[in-house]
């Protein structure tokens, strides 16, 4: 099973799916769902379970269950499989309490039966993790657009006057020397824009297909105006692939706003990025957070993690949270050069929020049962979210709250280390001078200050000689205190700058957040 996704299927007979559209990287199972002893083995030396949990082997396993098995009511094994991993058969009668489990786990519907189709879809949207590249907006190639009509916003997107009567080349991404993308074949990839318009203008994405061994142009996919913020599906063929080229068109009288265009692996009708992970879009640039949940063993509590500043697409800590045993929300900004520090227009910052209240209520869970983490950037969506939620414990490691005062010190402390900071202030302030630093900074003390903190621990790792905001440990210290006095605050300091001794302070990270656990009688040795 080594290197290979196991497929098993609990069925009253083996699901038959084609192995030239499979492929060799999965591996087909058959449990009878019809025998006794279908709880406890797939094969006599593979067992299923392993001390009541779900054995390791099976960690990323599709499982495929059918109507007989859902006929038993098995709920208590429906719930030791992993969640956003499940297909089972459509229409089937079920109780509500299946019905619900199944919501839960995230269990998509498929005509089973249908073992090309089921094949099709296991080969090209149930792969292992999360995968994306951007091109942002510094590398943006411009098409029929005067200079005098074009502005650099910094990293943050390009501005392009348009005044066209009729479609028009306005700019494509520089994917290298040929101008093009490569997409393998069983691969699909999402393309998206980040973009916005004023004006009388109409926008245009376009995907042109070519071949590879005769480059000539063999068809091509194209979507226009609010259709763009969904993107596009580049659905890989199954003999070979191809390459693409991205263009962005545009008509009328107005200007256009185009930042990076993304290119991730798609999970196509399941999902964005991960299995069943959602999008939430801020209208400044129609740029995005993702965010997925996986429900674990449904028991408290719910552990939200936030993602750090990383060029890569994609989540970050997935093994970690999931080894907790616990249900868990990954959250992940995938705007500007790799994050821009989880804030946004309020309707992103309320759907945010809901999405981790939602999963709270789903769960059926006390509201304060709730855990949120982070490192480096994702302290600041940790606490920034963590002081509107009263929370059980927000856990940190390198905590950063004051974004306007990282800018100001890049020109002293670190001028050739995370510049990106500069382009944070672009997008959320608008200019780079003092008074938008201080707008910056105010933005997350305006909402922390409310935070209710009376009964949340706060565990925090941070650097003594930290670059990038060396008073953010002591500023959050001293808000804390001065409105809850008795509030419990559990910290380190470690020598050095933001970026040094990382192993030690995701030591102490993983301690506190263990001994968290250990309040829900959970033992985490991971």
């Amino acid at each position: 099973m080594a290197n290979k996704i196991p497929i098993v299927s609990i069925t009253a007979q083996p699901i038959q799916m084609p192995e030239d559209i499979l492929g060799d990287g999965f591996e087909t199972i058959w449990c009878d769902a019809r025998t006794a002893n279908r709880t406890m083995s797939v094969e006599a030396d593979q067992p299923l379970l392993d001390e009541n949990a779900l054995a390791a082997q099976y960690e990323n396993a599709i499982f495929i269950i059918d109507t007989i098995f859902l006929q038993h009511n098995d709920v208590e094994l429906l719930g030791k499989l992993p969640a956003n991993q499940i297909f089972y058969q459509i229409d089937s009668p079920v109780s509500i309490e299946m019905a619900q489990l199944l919501d839960l786990r995230g269990a998509f519907a498929f005509d089973i039966s249908d073992g090309d189709a089921l094949a099709h879809a296991i080969r090209y949207y149930c792969f292992i993790g999360s995968d994306g590249y951007r091109s942002n907006a510094v590398n943006l190639q411009i098409g029929a657009v005067p200079p005098q009509s074009i502005k650099q916003f910094g990293r943050v997107y390009t501005e392009i006057n348009v005044d066209f009567n009729d479609w028009e080349l306005i700019a494509y991404p520089d994917s290298g020397a040929d101008k093009s993308n490569y997409i393998p074949a069983f691969i699909t990839d999402r393309l998206l824009l980040d973009h916005a318009v004023d004006g009388d203008v109409e926008l245009k994405l376009k995907v042109n297909k070519f071949d590879l061994s005769t480059h000539q142009m063999i068809g091509s996919i194209e979507k226009t105006g609010t259709d763009i913020v969904d993107g596009i599906d580049i659905v890989g063929n199954e003999v070979r692939g191809y390459e693409i080229q991205a263009m962005l068109y545009a008509k009328g009288h107005g200007r256009v706003r185009v930042g990076n265009f993304h290119m991730r692996r798609s999970r196509g009708p399941y999902g964005n990025m991960m299995p069943n992970d959602e999008r939430i879009v801020n209208k400044q640039l129609h740029d995005d957070v993702v965010v997925y949940f996986d429900a674990g063993d449904l028991k408290p509590p719910l552990n939200v993690y936030f993602s750090g500043w990383r060029t890569k697409e994609g989540y970050e800590g997935n093994r970690m949270m999931k080894s907790m045993g616990a249900p868990y929300i990954l959250v992940a900004d995938q705007r500007l050069k790799g994050g821009a520090f989880y804030m946004g227009d309020a309707d992103f910052e309320r759907e945010l929020l809901c999405f981790i209240q939602s999963k709270l209520n789903e769960l059926n869970f006390d509201p304060h049962d709730v855990i949120l983490s982070g490192m480096s950037m994702g302290t600041f969506g940790a606490m920034y979210y963590g002081s509107q939620l009263a929370p059980r414990a927000i856990v940190v490691g390198k905590p950063l709250t004051n974004l306007g005062d990282i800018a100001q010190n890049g020109r002293v402390k670190r001028p050739d280390d995370f510049n990106t900071i500069e382009d944070i202030q672009l997008y959320h302030e608008g200019d780079l001078s003092d008074a938008a630093s201080k707008r910056l900074n105010e933005r997350f003390w305006r909402v922390f200050s409310q935070g209710d903190f009376s009964d949340t621990t706060l565990a925090l790792a941070y650097m003594e000689q930290d670059d990038y905001d060396d008073q953010a440990f002591y500023d959050i210290q001293k808000n804390v205190k001065a409105h809850y006095p008795n509030a419990k605050i559990l910290s380190r300091g470690f020598e050095g700058r933001h970026n040094d001794n990382t192993a030690d302070v995701v030591a102490w990270f993983r301690l506190q957040y263990g001994k968290q656990l250990e309040k829900y009688g959970r033992k985490w040795s991971n």
